[in-house]
């Protein structure tokens, strides 16, 4: 991920403060640690897998406000790409993530300068639309509206399983592994043909999210 060829992005801003994306792994480093202290231990082992692992991860989509007299972090957001599709239209898709600003460097417009950046990178990049999950209405102010329900999901009761097709056959039930990847995006891709909206999983995708996925709560 981080290359001799990276080049770095700093952009001074007033108060002794600096701009920048991830150049080096140090600035990784750094950036994992500022995430864990502000959202907990899981979101940094989060940031962690979505810097080194994420197929479509660059280190120019990770930006962060440092204050040049102490060396400090005090303000970051991430720009995490996926694809969606809407209809038969294939959708290259930002998610603003990850947003935090120390308590004392708050109300001076740190989070609207990392905007300014990401909405660069949006127009460089040629992303066709951003998406956000935050908190209610205060990302109106970046230009986000609510459109789709927030984690919406099937609940499967025990009660609902049918019963085997005959006496001698059982069910069994196990967690999901990367050699089940090809069933699941046939399951997937039935599941999802009929919406309207939905997110695009390549092979690299789903391996993504079984091997370096922590955090989210989530299983297969």
């Amino acid at each position: 991920m981080f290359t001799t060829s990276l080049k770095p992005f700093n952009r001074p801003l007033t108060g002794n403060l600096l701009l920048k994306s991830l150049h080096h792994p140090q600035d990784a480093e750094r950036l994992i640690a500022f995430n864990a202290q502000r959202f907990g231990a899981q979101v940094g082992t989060m940031s962690a897998s979505l810097i080194h692992h994420h197929p479509y991860a660059r280190p120019d989509y990770w930006l962060y406000i440092e204050d040049q007299t102490t060396g400090e972090i005090v303000s970051s957001l991430c720009l995490i790409p996926w694809r969606w599709r809407c209809e038969e239209v294939s959708l290259t898709s930002a998610e603003m993530g990850i947003v935090s600003t120390l308590e004392n460097y708050r109300n001076r417009g740190l989070i609207r300068a990392l905007d300014v950046r990401f909405k660069e990178l949006l127009a460089e990049n040629e992303f066709d639309l951003s998406h956000i999950q935050g908190i209610p209405y205060f990302y109106r102010q970046f230009g986000y509206e609510y459109t789709l329900p927030l984690e919406a999901a099937w609940q499967f009761e025990l009660r609902d399983v049918p019963p085997p097709p005959d006496e001698t056959a059982a069910w069994r039930l196990r967690p999901a592994a990367p050699d089940d990847i090809p069933l699941l995006a046939h399951f997937y891709q039935q599941a999802t043909s009929r919406l309207n909206i939905t997110t695009e999983r390549t092979p690299d995708i789903w391996r993504y999210l079984f091997l370096h996925n922590p955090g989210t709560e989530t299983e297969t």
